[in-house]
């Protein structure tokens, strides 16, 4: 009799409307994850960006999908795009350290050092294991050079250059 229940149980699963060969919207926003990852790997950055944003309406309650977003954003140098997707991650999760590193990321390049170093901060109280990894005073260092090069003018970039070359910076910055 038991038999006979699991049988019917089966049927009545297979042929329910409800009922697809097709995944559902979680395995398919991870399949579209993995070929957006595999994408920006290979540094197509505007075909990433299209996977991310496909699988974020597939499975929108995921943050890393609007990180990854930014990532692709970051790497196309629109920060102000990649900011709005960082800011999405957050509202998800405070306490995502990748969005707030990435963050620290964005609004360094957008100058706006202050906030820049503040969500640096929060990123390393965080998880200090993964900030230092991410961040590295001469990654900073070289980084800065080059921004200098291009607006020799920024009077902020030398100061932060000069306080971090001279050794003397806070010891919470590697």
């Amino acid at each position: 009799m038991m038999r006979i229940a699991n049988v019917l149980f089966c049927i009545i699963m297979l042929v329910s409307p409800g009922a697809s060969a097709e995944p559902d919207n979680h395995l398919r926003a991870g399949r579209l994850n993995r070929e957006g990852l595999a994408q920006l790997e290979k540094g197509n950055f505007g075909p990433a960006l299209k996977l991310f944003s496909r699988a974020a309406g597939l499975d929108p309650g995921k943050k890393y999908l609007y990180n990854n977003m930014a990532v692709a954003y970051i790497k196309m140098e629109r920060y102000s795009e990649a900011e709005k997707k960082l800011r999405i991650c957050l509202a998800m999760d405070g306490k995502y350290v990748r969005a707030m590193s990435n963050l620290a990321v964005v609004l360094f390049y957008q100058r706006r050092y202050s906030e820049a170093y503040r969500y640096y901060r929060m990123s390393k109280e965080s998880d200090p294991g993964y900030t230092a990894g991410r961040f590295s005073r001469g990654r900073v260092i070289k980084k800065l050079r080059l921004m200098k090069k291009d607006s020799p003018a920024d009077g902020e970039i030398q100061k932060i250059l000069d306080h971090l070359e001279s050794g003397k910076s806070r010891s919470d910055f590697p």
